[in-house]
Parts: C-alpha cells; sequence; structure tokens
C-alpha cells in the first residue's frame, strides 16, 4: 500500500444538524453558534478514524497517491476505496493517457499501470483518482453514519482526556464498522 492524500471535503457534507440532534444540544436559544467549529472538528476526526479502519472513504472526494519506487510490479495497491470515476497517472506535472487500469476488489482498489509509463514517468509517479461510497452525507449507509456519530460523540464527551491510546474505539463503533473491514487470517505463524 501506498501513502494517499487527501483533498477533504467541504464542510457543508457534514452532518452537523444530526450530529446536534444525536447529542441532544439546545436548540433557538442564539444565532451565535460557537459550538459549530468544534462540532465539525470532532465529525471530521471520527469519519477519518473510521475510514482508516475500514479502508474505504465515507464521503467521494479526490485523492492523490505518489509513487516514487516501483519494484517488481505494475500493480499498486490503494489504501482507500472504493474508487469512482477515472484514474489519471501523472508525471512532472503532465498526464499520462490511458496510463492505468482499475481492478475493485471486495476491500481494496488496485491500479495497474501500463509497462510504458513506469519507464516514461520514471521512479516519480502521482496517481490521481475520486473514491467513496456516496457523494452526499444522507446516501452513506446507515451504520456508517451511526459508527460516526457515536464515535464523534466519545470525542466530543472525553475531550478533556488524554489517557486514550492504542486507537482506542468504543466497543459499539468497532462493533457496527466489522463487516466493512478487511478479514485477515492466520494460518498459525508468530511474528
Amino acid at each position: 500500500m501506498t501513502r494517499i492524500i487527501d483533498t477533504n471535503f467541504p464542510d457543508d457534507l457534514l452532518p452537523v444538524d444530526g450530529f446536534k440532534a444525536h447529542l441532544r444540544l439546545g436548540s433557538g436559544f442564539s444565532t451565535d453558534d460557537t459550538q459549530e467549529p468544534v462540532l465539525k472538528a470532532f465529525l471530521r476526526a471520527a469519519i477519518s478514524a473510521i475510514e482508516a479502519r475500514i479502508g474505504k472513504a465515507l464521503l467521494v472526494r479526490g485523492f492523490e497517491a505518489p509513487v516514487t519506487a516501483w519494484q517488481q510490479t505494475r500493480t499498486l495497491k490503494l489504501a482507500i476505496s472504493p474508487i469512482v470515476g477515472d484514474v489519471s497517472v501523472w508525471s512532472a506535472g503532465n498526464e499520462i493517457v490511458g496510463a492505468a487500469n482499475v481492478d475493485q476488489g471486495a476491500h481494496h482498489s488496485f491500479v495497474t499501470l501500463d509497462g510504458d509509463v513506469i519507464g516514461a514517468g520514471g521512479n516519480e509517479l502521482t496517481v490521481r483518482f475520486q473514491a467513496g461510497l456516496a457523494g452526499v452525507w444522507s446516501d452513506v449507509p446507515a451504520d456508517l453514519n451511526q459508527a460516526v456519530m457515536l464515535l464523534a460523540t466519545h470525542y466530543y464527551e472525553h475531550r478533556e482526556q488524554t489517557g486514550l491510546s492504542n486507537g482506542c474505539m468504543p466497543f459499539g463503533v468497532t462493533a457496527l464498522i466489522q463487516r466493512y473491514r478487511e478479514m485477515r487470517i492466520s494460518l498459525g505463524a508468530t511474528a
């Protein structure tokens, strides 16, 4: 897998009103909403954490995968999926047309580059693509939507704690995202 650079998504796609309702925050008291930036930050953190655990982007947006060295293979396993739309390959600021083929696996997307691309692009290529499960928050699967709300609530309620470690995630969140995670099977080998 390779490092992924996320272009992020606009704030208006965040389910802030749904998160306020989930938290049962009061409303109608003031037009000054000083809580909103805090809520957005917790939502972004929860979305990011869940995406990292399941290897899937919840909302469609652009990504870049810088490729600095090729080994024996021309296939790149992307750390985020599912890919939607076309994939483009860039070298020195120029697009190399028709350079990549996409293979969507159950948990990962793979990009295979044309053999000529590797020689033409040298060892510094950038793969650009769009990935995500939904274009708007209302289309995010219900279990992932709920997982984001639960995790963002956990972050909100425990924002003063600094003792959480090792990627601590509440059980309810883990249970909701489990079916989206890649199953890892060991043949009894120990590391």
